[in-house]
């Protein structure tokens, strides 16, 4: 074996974990919307209707004010104080005005409350009702207009692997660097306009070291002692293996569907109580569709310690002794996905717990780079027309009316076919008889997760 010889000047840093770029993704968007999280905060909690009995949540929805109060008039269509407090609040432009006159226009107007509507029994179920219906609308609106973070934990697995076939399809040689470890992921989102939302995600891994191996098939070797001539038919090496990803996308979704339990049975039943329908139907669903952009890069390292060394020929198994046995060995192979992406998601609650799954397809460009350290073996790859798919679910419960957490499961994956490639060998470039050479590269991560989520 060779001794190490220098790495190439073009050789960049190794990738960090603590890459920073995610977080400003989540700090601009929380820049840009924190003032209105906390406005709407202080309007939800600040003002009050229907007599102190029924909170005022939104200052711009004067919608529900103005319809729990023709609710009120469609009893006692004659009574002049829920006449004028409707009045008050179809004119008013500053929301708390409402509160700091309620008590003049009910002493001016003789407004007393709910016993004023008419009888008790009925105005009682009126109440009940108006509440029942204003609950709805609220949770539709806070679902609109919620900023969204989570953490997820996920416990990953997978492999990044790259190939070299000649012009016929047959395998000369391949890497296979296994990943194993754990991966944090952060997301957020934010809704605007009740219809659009833009979400972004970073994540960043924690791998373990773990065996990696090079195989290659049909090798020329003048110095081999065993078989009918100069060529072993397979030869696979295993040594140490180390690896790093971290990726992010950005996603702009827009909802095509937003149905509940009562439309969906309005629709498509006729009778009411109908204990089938309400155990399996969904209490709500959405679906959205989005577009966006992604990038997952990598960096895959072959360190010492080698611990296997195989070949077969001619139907017999020739072992290596002496292992493990360090020789040296410090190469790695960097790779790039990147492009655009456009996908699915859906949404349902029943009850408390509330799933989501969605499914993301991209049109990637490739770039990588390798350096052999024992050959002093420098090369780089570029790639168009690669794809990637993005999948996953989550199931999460709600423990306080802004913290829940849950379960989850992602899967990535990206290909590329036929990279090109240049490289340089000891100072020399070469190429000339390697471009009809097949090369193919492949990334898999998966695993299940643990989900942390905030919601304002």
């Amino acid at each position: 074996m060779e001794s190490e010889k220098r790495k190439p000047k073009n050789e960049k840093p190794k990738l960090k974990s603590q890459n920073y770029f995610g977080i400003v993704i989540f700090l601009v968007i929380g820049f840009l919307f924190w003032g209105n999280c906390f406005a709407q905060q202080n309007d939800r909690t600040a003002n009050y209707l229907f007599t102190r009995g029924l909170d005022y949540y939104n200052q711009a929805d004067y919608e529900l004010a103005a319809y729990l109060f023709r609710k009120a008039l469609a009893v006692s269509p004659d009574h002049q104080g829920a006449k004028n407090y409707l009045k008050l609040i179809s004119q008013s432009e500053k929301p708390k005005k409402i509160e700091q006159t309620l008590d003049k226009i009910e002493a001016e107007s003789g407004f007393q409350g709910r016993e004023t509507f008419g009888q008790k029994q009925e105005a009682a179920l009126l109440e009940e009702k108006l509440i029942a219906e204003r609950k709805e609308i609220i949770k539709k609106t806070l679902r609109r207009i919620a900023i969204e973070i989570s953490m997820e934990y996920l416990w990953a697995k997978g492999e990044q692997s790259f190939e070299l076939l000649n012009s016929q399809g047959e395998m000369v040689s391949k890497l296979t660097y296994p990943v194993k470890g754990k991966m944090t992921i952060f997301k957020g989102e934010v809704g605007f306009l009740s219809k659009f939302f833009l979400g972004a995600r970073y994540g960043s891994s924690d791998f373990k070291k773990t065996v990696c191996s090079d195989e290659d098939w049909n090798i020329h070797d003048p110095t081999w002692p065993y078989g009918s001539d100069d060529y072993v038919d397979y030869q696979i090496t295993k040594q140490g293996g180390k690896s790093e990803v971290e990726f992010f996308d950005i996603n702009f979704y827009y909802r095509l569907l937003d149905l509940d339990k009562e439309y969906t049975k309005q629709k498509h039943l006729s009778s009411e109580g109908d204990t089938i329908f309400d155990s399996w139907v969904v209490d709500n669903l959405s679906l959205d569709i989005f577009t966006g952009y992604q990038q997952q890069k990598g960096r895959y390292g072959m360190i010492d310690p080698m611990s296997e060394y195989l070949r077969f020929d001619e139907d017999t198994w020739y072992y290596a002794t002496g292992l493990p046995a360090n020789i040296g060995l410090d190469s790695f192979y960097k790779i790039k996905y990147k492009g655009p992406r456009i996908g699915l998601r859906a949404k349902g609650s029943k009850g408390k717990i509330t799933t989501k799954v969605w499914f993301a397809y991209a049109w990637l460009k490739t770039e990588a780079h390798g350096w052999w350290n024992l050959r002093d073996l420098a090369y780089w790859q570029k790639g168009e027309n690669g794809s990637g798919v993005d999948l996953g679910f989550e199931i999460t419960y709600p423990f306080t009316s802004s913290f829940s957490a849950g379960i989850g499961f992602n899967y990535f994956q990206y290909w590329q076919k036929k990279l090109k490639m240049y490289a340089v060998e000891a100072g020399t470039p070469w190429w000339e008889g390697y471009q009809d050479r097949i090369r193919n590269a492949d990334s898999r991560i998966y695993g299940p997760s643990l989900v942390a989520k905030f919601i304002w």
